[in-house]
């Protein structure tokens, strides 16, 4: 399974830091950004578990970014 997960730091040197530490445990890290969008991606994820859990499909559903 490759997991992305999404994370969001404001400045270059700390992105880069927060990046490898991600990728060193196995996952492809996807810059979503500043501290702004945290706030977003937190609101995603609450839609996300309850869709899950109404849909009875959680803990067996994620979400994905797709690149083109």
């Amino acid at each position: 399974m490759n997991i992305q997960p999404f994370f969001t730091v404001e400045t270059m040197p700390k992105k880069a830091i927060a990046a490898q530490l991600i990728q060193d445990c196995g996952y492809d890290a996807i810059d979503a950004g500043g501290l702004m969008v945290s706030r977003s991606l937190e609101t995603l994820a609450t839609a996300w578990v309850q869709f899950a859990v109404v849909s009875n499909l959680f803990p067996n559903v994620g979400l994905k970014a797709l690149r083109r």
